[in-house]
């Protein structure tokens, strides 16, 4: 039947040792099995530790030693090796310093499975995960504003960056490593927010900040990347296989075999696949002529609206002059 049950774990959810222990609460309404190391706590279970909640329908935590609950003073931290979730999961992440809340993740998906020890993990779809980070790094080369181009948004003042990334088949990756790879009909949407419970459309991509965009894919990695001199991160991605990304209020649009974007760097590297080029179709300024390009490899920067191709030759060579009015 029901039950509540306090354990003090060795390491979080995403296999992050905690010195001095994770105090975590386990409720759940249908029964809680031991088994030798194994504990599996079914129907309606929901877990709060300080940063992290999760809900699944079946949780399985296997230990390193049984747990021992005659005389929980004199046992060890019990060591946690894996999760694993069944039947619905749903996990929030939230990371703190000394200004505040530094980041917010959450993971939904139909089941999910961790190696607490390596970090690595495995879920299945359909689900989607989404987060928040503060800091919105600024491009490391930034064009003159355009005119026309809009005033910054109330969301620099926030620096928040948001993305949400859904999928079909699975996510594969490492949490230790910060690496997410996801597979089968992943769409994903990115830009500034202006508050942390503020979320984007992946349908509306003229709706969105120029920083902002929409991409669809067979399959995305996502990489969270320390940004040199603070604690923050910038994301970095890499979709490949039927890649489109449009730009945020629609100033471009790519088509590739594969599309990589930094964020720190404002950089789209789209490749052709040998068989296909690439593709970019771009506003040099707010409502004016969209100019086609098309070349095994092409550099974009959106924030200065610079392209070039292949390494060496300037887009601007490549392409037809304004039509003349």
């Amino acid at each position: 039947g029901p039950g509540k049950l306090d354990l003090l774990l060795d390491r979080d959810f995403q296999g992050r040792p905690i010195p001095g222990g994770v105090p975590v609460v386990v409720q759940w309404q249908g029964g809680m099995v031991l088994d030798g190391p194994t504990v599996q706590f079914e129907e309606q279970v929901a877990v709060h530790g300080r940063d992290q909640h999760l809900r699944t329908d079946t949780l399985e935590i296997g230990f390193k030693q049984p747990l021992q609950f005659s005389d929980p003073s004199n046992q060890p931290r019990p060591e946690v090796e894996r999760l694993r979730c069944r039947g619905g999961v749903m996990l929030e992440n939230s990371e703190s310093d000394e200004q505040g809340r530094l980041a917010f993740d959450r993971i939904e998906a139909s089941d999910l499975a961790v190696n607490a020890l390596t970090g690595a993990i495995n879920a299945g779809g359909p689900g989607r995960v989404t987060s928040v980070r503060r800091g919105s790094p600024k491009p490391l080369v930034e064009g003159p504003p355009q005119p026309g181009e809009p005033a910054p948004a109330a969301s620099d003042k926030t620096g928040l960056s948001f993305l949400e990334v859904r999928f079909q088949r699975e996510i594969t990756g490492n949490f230790q490593h910060r690496k997410m790879t996801f597979h089968d009909q992943v769409t994903a949407v990115f830009g500034p927010v202006a508050t942390w419970e503020a979320t984007l459309s992946a349908d509306q991509p003229e709706k969105l900040d120029p920083r902002g965009g929409v991409l669809r894919c067979d399959q995305l990695s996502v990489v969270q990347m320390p940004v040199p001199g603070s604690k923050e991160t910038s994301v970095e991605l890499e979709a490949v296989g039927n890649t489109l990304v449009v730009g945020g209020g629609e100033q471009y649009t790519a088509r590739a075999h594969r599309i990589t974007y930094a964020q720190a760097k404002d950089l789209l590297i789209l490749e052709g696949d040998g068989r296909s080029d690439a593709q970019l179709f771009r506003q040099t300024q707010v409502g004016g002529p969209v100019t086609p390009t098309s070349a095994k490899r092409i550099l974009y920067w959106p924030q200065s609206r610079k392209g070039r191709v292949d390494g060496f030759r300037s887009l601007e060579h490549q392409m037809p002059a304004d039509p003349k009015p």
